[in-house]
């Protein structure tokens, strides 16, 4: 079946819709940025200005990486990150092992087992093994 080709204003507005959601999405980063580049008297001003008057990079992120151990709470970040994604990968494949074994008795330790590992994955995995027991 062939897909019918829009007129070119449905396709100039369905452009202008996304524009704008990219433009809500990234305003905020945009935002934030720009306040790190400004000195405090700037931030807290009632004007809102986009670009600061007076630059204050370097010193606000030399205070930001001296003050605090930013680089540790990076390397935490990273950290907790690659252990959500490797647990995430062990109950994936504990639900991907419930849906293509044969049906196994629901008083079974390895049922109970394979069923808790898939369940503390989250809604997804959650999700996942209830299509499982219900098909």
């Amino acid at each position: 079946m062939r897909r019918r080709r829009l007129s070119w204003r449905a396709r100039a507005l369905r452009h202008l819709v996304l524009l704008a959601g990219a433009a809500i999405m990234l305003g905020p980063f945009v935002w934030m940025i720009s306040t790190s580049l400004k000195p405090p008297t700037e931030i807290f001003s009632t004007s809102l200005t986009l670009l600061p008057h007076q630059w204050y990079a370097i010193e606000n992120y030399r205070d930001a990486f001296t003050r605090v151990p930013l680089l540790r709470y990076l390397f935490n970040g990273i950290f907790v990150t690659f252990a959500i994604v490797a647990a995430m990968f062990v109950t994936a494949s504990c639900a991907g092992y419930i849906g293509q074994k044969p049906p196994t008795p629901p008083n079974s330790t390895s049922y109970t087992v394979t069923v808790t590992a898939a369940a503390a994955g989250g809604p997804t995995h959650t999700q996942t093994f209830t299509l499982t027991v219900t098909q």
